[in-house]
C-alpha cells in the first residue's frame, strides 16, 4: 500500500502525520501542496495543508497517523471538506456538492499521478537534469530542468537548449535505482526538429563527471538504445532499452560530428517496467489558448467525443494539440474541436478536454554486430575472424586473426554494396572497388546474421552478382 486516505467534513484541511516537532518527509508535505494548487484552480477555494495539532488539536489514536508511523504507508492524509470552520459547520449547501466533489478529485488526481511515477507504475519521476551546456549562458531561459517539467512549449522558449556543442548531452538522475525500460523524448514544437539526430541513449548507475562538457563522447555506462533521427517538429519519439535494466542514471547524446549539434528539446519522460503502452496525456478541464490551424469541426462532423478530436489531430501531421468542447446551451448540444499547431497556456474550464496527439513512434535498435565471426571457406582463409575498433562504409569489419583477409561491406562502390570477403588491403587504403572472393546480396546489419546466403565470385563478364550460393561458405558468431 502505497498511499492512505481518509475523508471528513468540515474545515477545508488537507492534514499530514505528525506534530510541531515530529515531521513527515518533505515528500509528504510538497504532494499535499501540489494536489493543492490544482484543486484551488477548479473553483478558487482555499484549503489549508499541515499537521493535526498544527491546525487543530492535539490528538490520539488517529488512523493517518497509525497508517503513516507504525504501518509505514509512504504517503498519508486526511482530508477535511467544506465548508469552512466557522460557517455553517457539517451542513453543506445542496448547490455545493458538485464542485466540492470536482475540486476534491483535481486534487487525488495529482495524488494518484505521481504514485505511478514514483513507484514505477508507469513513467518515473526524474530528480534532476545537467546538460553539456546552456544556449545564451541562461539557465532561466534555456536550463536543463526544463526537460522534466511537465510542461510541452510551443517554441524554444524555457525549453532544454544547449550550445552548439561537438556531442550535445543531457542527464536526468533518478532519485535512486530503478528498473527502466524505455524514454520518450517530445521534440521541440515550432521548428528544427531535424536537429534530433544520431541520439545516443546510455543508462545505468555512474554519473556524467562534473566538469565534463560537449566536447566528448560519454563513456558512462551501457549504451541501451539509439535514435537515427532526423526527428520532425512536435513529435514524440518512445525509444525502447535492448532490455530493461536497472539504472540511476540516463544520458542523451547527439553523436553526430558533422552537424550542428544543438540539442534542443521540449520534455523527456522515463518509463518503468511494468509499462508496455503509456497512456497517452490528455487534460480534462483545460482550455488552451494558441495557435489554431483553422481546422475547426462540430457535430456534423462526427467529432462529437474527445477521443475523435483528438484522432483528427493524429491525422494532421502539423497538429500538436487538440481542444474540445462540450457546450451546452438553450437545450443545444454542440460539440467543438478544434486542431492547434502551439499554445500559450493552460487554463481551467470545465466543459473542455485538450492535450498532445497521441502517434507515439516506438524507435527499437537491432542487437550490436558480434565481437567474433567463425568463417569457412573455399578461396579465403578458415578461421576467427575479429570485428575492429573502427567502422569501414559506416558498418563493422572483421579482420582474420592471423591472415590478410577481411570481411567489410562495400558502401557504395562500383561493384555493388554487398557484404564480401576479401584481402584487407580494400579497407586498409580505402579502395571502394573489391569484387569480393566471397560475398552476400542480403541487406543484413552484420555480416553473422546473413546465415548460408554467401556465394563465391564469378569471374564472367556478368559480374561479381553472378557467383552461385556456396554452401562451402559459412560465417557465424562465435
Amino acid at each position: 500500500i502505497m498511499f492512505f486516505q481518509s475523508i471528513h467534513s468540515y474545515s477545508q484541511l488537507i492534514l499530514t502525520p505528525g506534530n510541531i516537532t515530529h515531521k513527515p518527509s518533505d515528500e509528504v508535505t510538497d504532494l499535499a501542496n501540489k494536489g493543492n494548487d490544482a484543486l484551488h484552480a477548479i473553483n478558487g477555494e482555499d484549503y489549508t495543508v499541515g499537521c493535526i495539532p498544527c491546525l487543530l488539536y492535539e490528538v490520539t489514536g488517529d488512523s493517518l497517523n497509525w497508517a503513516y508511523w507504525t504501518v509505514g504507508i509512504p504517503y498519508a492524509y486526511n482530508f477535511e471538506l467544506r465548508p469552512k470552520r466557522g460557517s455553517t459547520n457539517y451542513i453543506l449547501a445542496k448547490e455545493q456538492i458538485i464542485p466540492t466533489a470536482k475540486e476534491t478529485w483535481a486534487w487525488h488526481e495529482v495524488a494518484a499521478r505521481q504514485i505511478i511515477e514514483e513507484f514505477e507504475l508507469g513513467y518515473i519521476k526524474v530528480d534532476e537534469s545537467t546538460a553539456s551546456s546552456t544556449y545564451l549562458n541562461s539557465e532561466a531561459i534555456c536550463g536543463a530542468q526544463y526537460a522534466i517539467d511537465g510542461v510541452i512549449r510551443p517554441s524554444w522558449w524555457k525549453t532544454l537548449h544547449t550550445k552548439a556543442d561537438t556531442y550535445s548531452w543531457v542527464q536526468l538522475k533518478l532519485s535512486s535505482p530503478k528498473m527502466v525500460s524505455a524514454v520518450e523524448v517530445f521534440n521541440r514544437v515550432d521548428c528544427c526538429g531535424d536537429r534530433l539526430r544520431m541520439l545516443e541513449v546510455r543508462a545505468g548507475l555512474d554519473s556524467v563527471p562534473a566538469g565534463t562538457t560537449g566536447d566528448v563522447l560519454l563513456t558512462q555506462n551501457e549504451r541501451v538504445a539509439f535514435f537515427p533521427g532526423p526527428g520532425e517538429n512536435g513529435k514524440t519519439y518512445k525509444i525502447k532499452f535492448l532490455s530493461p535494466k536497472l539504472v540511476q542514471f540516463i544520458t542523451f547524446q547527439l553523436t553526430d560530428d558533422q552537424y550542428v549539434n544543438y540539442l534542443n528539446l521540449n520534455e523527456l519522460k522515463v518509463l518503468g517496467i511494468f509499462d508496455e503502452e503509456a497512456p497517452c496525456e490528455v487534460w480534462e478541464n483545460i482550455n488552451i489558448p494558441g495557435n489554431d490551424l483553422n481546422i475547426a469541426t462540430v457535430n456534423e462532423d462526427d467529432r462529437d467525443t474527445w477521443q475523435e478530436c483528438r484522432e483528427l489531430c493524429n491525422e494532421r501531421p502539423e497538429c500538436n494539440f487538440f481542444e474540445w468542447q462540450h457546450k451546452v446551451g438553450s437545450g443545444v448540444v454542440v460539440n467543438h474541436c478544434w486542431i492547434k499547431s502551439g499554445i500559450s497556456e493552460k487554463v481551467p474550464r470545465g466543459d473542455h478536454v485538450s492535450g498532445p496527439p497521441c502517434r507515439d513512434v516506438t524507435i527499437t535498435i537491432p542487437m550490436p554486430c558480434c565481437d567474433e565471426l567463425s568463417v569457412e571457406g573455399s578461396y579465403f582463409s578458415s578461421g576467427k575472424y575479429r570485428k575492429q575498433e573502427n567502422d569501414y562504409n559506416s558498418k563493422p569489419w572483421y579482420k582474420h586473426e592471423s591472415k590478410n583477409w577481411c570481411i567489410f561491406h562495400g558502401g557504395e562502390d562500383i561493384y555493388g554494396g554487398h557484404w564480401k570477403v576479401d584481402v584487407c588491403g580494400f579497407v586498409e587504403t580505402e579502395k571502394n572497388w573489391s569484387r569480393g572472393y566471397g560475398w552476400s546480396e542480403i541487406e543484413a546489419e552484420c555480416p553473422g546474421d546473413i546465415g548460408a546466403n554467401w556465394r563465391y565470385y564469378s569471374w564472367s563478364s556478368a559480374g561479381s552478382w553472378t557467383g552461385p550460393v556456396d554452401p562451402r561458405i559459412v560465417i557465424n558468431c562465435n
